[in-house]
């Protein structure tokens, strides 16, 4: 799924023209407290409802230095590359260009999230396990073995961690399409695989539970 994939076209966008009334109206007719700001097919930054609040009604954005001028992304890009970028950047919207960097529209982090928690597979029905393990032994085609030998699919997975020092410790996160996994625990436990924790409907019973956490956050924003 790439960022042009994910334009909404609803989103309104502000124009140099409009005055800080209507920004501040769209805002709340809306319910965002920010919104992109564009000439045409030129990227010009986002303006926030704090900035705006600081202006006459009647003055016109133009005159008004916005935010983010340089924070966008390219509609070539994978959802993978831009999910971080909207995270760290805390905001609620992001620019898409093209590669000639024309404004092309609007992503909303929100609904861009629920496409990468469905894009990895985790609302799904199943469990999850985490995997604690040095970057030297991370082997997915290994662990995919004993997950299948055990009848079971792995609908979705990410890796934590730096993988550039082969000393550093990496999290490997699983979705897995069953509840019961009692016997995947007990397989990859037998393989030295070290699991830290578990989320599943279904008792776990071949492992002592004080071994494990009983608790595993889903992807959070």
């Amino acid at each position: 799924m790439l960022a042009a994939d994910l334009i909404n076209n609803e989103l309104p966008v502000l124009k140099p023209g409009d005055s800080v009334e209507r920004a501040l109206q769209l805002m709340t007719d809306f319910r965002y407290d920010q919104l992109v700001y564009a000439d045409g097919q030129t990227y010009l930054g986002i303006f926030t409802e704090d900035i705006l609040l600081n202006f006459d009604y009647e003055e016109k954005l133009d005159a008004i230095l916005p935010l983010y001028q340089d924070k966008f992304v390219y509609g070539h890009q994978h959802i993978y590359e831009i999910i971080g970028s909207l995270v760290e950047e805390n905001v609620s919207f992001m620019a898409v260009l093209d590669n000639e960097s024309h404004f092309l529209g609007v992503i909303n982090t929100s609904e861009v999230t629920r496409s990468f928690i469905t894009e990895l597979g985790f609302g799904e029905q199943g469990s999850v396990i985490e995997i604690n393990l040095k970057n030297r032994d991370y082997s997915l085609t290994e662990i995919s073995r004993l997950v299948e030998s055990e009848k079971i699919k792995i609908i979705g997975s990410y890796l934590t961690g730096s993988t550039y020092d082969l000393d550093n410790n990496l999290k490997l996160t699983l979705k897995l399409n069953r509840k019961d996994i009692s016997s995947l625990l007990s397989t990859l436990n037998r393989f030295g695989f070290e699991v830290e924790s578990y989320h599943t409907s279904e008792p776990v019973d071949s492992l002592e539970k004080d071994r494990y956490d009983m608790l595993m956050k889903y992807l959070s924003i």
